[in-house]
């Protein structure tokens, strides 16, 4: 029987669902304003895609660290931290004099976010483990809810006739990231002895013992490469399909960004769905065949002429990848029960590997054959994930159990 929740634990779980809004916030942010911070930094689309490259080699620099010592350390004081980190970051953003500056400001934000990303996954798999079916999928959903937000919000809040005015949705996020690292930390203070937190000796002589474990088995690796393509596909798509469809669709700034927006709503959607669909399949077997179903729906969007088509399939292939990331999650964590930290390490390794390398690939390419080759390549290649996966489901019991 699953144990009933205090209001003092409910508090944090819903603190904890405010963290991952506000991250998609400022992940979220980069597309709609590629064209804006273009502009105002007078870079091209490779430069632009090199911005989200350096963020993603904080992030890997963090991520590394936590997978080999994070089960060492306290996981909601670490979140709590990451949350302070970003939203420092994005407040200096907004101010930032320089592309150089920005650089150095994206990075850390990066290690931010993904000190974010890893823990709260460990935070719920370690302090509620009969109810991580349920809260992970939830938790994540609210990524969908920032992530489907953030682009309305930032052309709610950018003139694209003035440049400078990128920097106002990185000002309004980093204020209320900071708002919610208080509000974090105080809400963890009040549950910390309910928590295995309480007993970090125990935790820390366990880790201590081979901090690497899991990174000793193929299963860790393949599943990093299969986590790298839905990353690849989600980051490529909501980075550059914005510009595409400014630039080959000839839509306005606005309408571009309502579209992303449309990706998200869709991806929203199937997140809240997701703890019924995870009782009755597997988060295996729901990761394999969607991740093909949004990629077909993605390429399909990108062939038709008609707009009003166009947007249905985007919002159809938002839908179907939409539960793939917390799916991703579930896996890392039925292959290693007892390692959180670096199971979940592996779908944020993957997270930033795909960030630093294919926005930017993707913009170089586009500066010589346009946005709509390297997004039907990135389409293409998501038969790789899913032949991956059908093989992992033969080798791994753990992969086939359905809630």
């Amino acid at each position: 029987m699953v144990k009933k929740l205090s209001a003092r634990h409910w508090f944090l779980i819903v603190i904890t669902f405010c963290v991952f809004t506000i991250y998609a916030f400022y992940i979220d942010s980069f597309g709609p304003n590629a064209t804006v911070m273009m502009n105002f930094y007078q870079i091209d689309s490779s430069q632009q895609g090199f911005i989200l490259t350096v963020q993603s080699i904080g992030g890997l620099a963090a991520s590394v660290f936590l997978a080999l010592m994070g089960e060492r350390f306290n996981k909601i004081y670490v979140v709590g931290a990451g949350t302070c980190i970003m939203g420092a970051a994005s407040v200096c953003i907004g101010f930032a004099p320089s592309y150089t500056v920005l650089i150095l400001l994206v990075a850390a934000a990066g290690i931010g976010f993904t000190c974010v990303d890893i823990m709260v996954n460990g935070v719920i798999a370690d302090t509620y483990p009969d109810r991580k079916n349920t809260l992970l999928p939830i938790t994540h959903a609210f990524y969908g809810v920032g992530a489907m937000i953030a682009p309305l919000f930032v052309a709610g809040t950018v003139n694209p006739q003035v440049y400078s005015s990128f920097s106002v949705p990185f000002l309004w996020i980093g204020i209320a990231a900071l708002i919610i690292f208080l509000l974090y930390i105080l809400s963890g203070r009040f549950v910390m002895k309910d928590t295995p937190y309480a007993h970090m000796e125990e935790m820390k002589k366990c880790a201590c013992e081979n901090p690497a474990e899991i990174f000793k088995t193929g299963g860790a690796w393949l599943l990093l490469v299969i986590c790298f393509f839905q990353f690849a596909f989600q980051f490529g798509i909501s980075t550059w399909l914005p510009t595409y469809c400014i630039e080959a669709r000839g839509m306005a700034f606005e309408e571009a960004g309502l579209l992303l927006s449309g990706f998200f709503g869709g991806a929203l959607v199937m997140r809240f769905l997701g703890p019924a669909i995870l009782r009755r399949i597997s988060a295996a077997n729901l990761f394999s065949w969607f991740i093909v179903a949004a990629a077909v729906c993605m390429a399909l969007a990108l062939s038709v002429p008609g707009i009003p088509v166009m947007i249905v399939l985007i919002i159809a292939a938002g839908f179907f990848q939409g539960s793939n990331a917390v799916a991703l999650v579930i896996m890392c964590c039925a292959v290693y029960p007892n390692r959180t930290a670096s199971a979940s390490a592996v779908t944020v390794f993957a997270v930033n590997i795909a960030t630093m390398t294919v926005p930017l690939l993707i913009g170089e390419i586009a500066k010589h054959v346009g946005f709509q080759l390297p997004l039907y390549l990135v389409c293409a290649l998501m038969v790789i994930p899913f032949v991956l996966t059908r093989y992992l489901i033969k080798q791994h019991k753990s992969l086939q159990t359905i809630g």
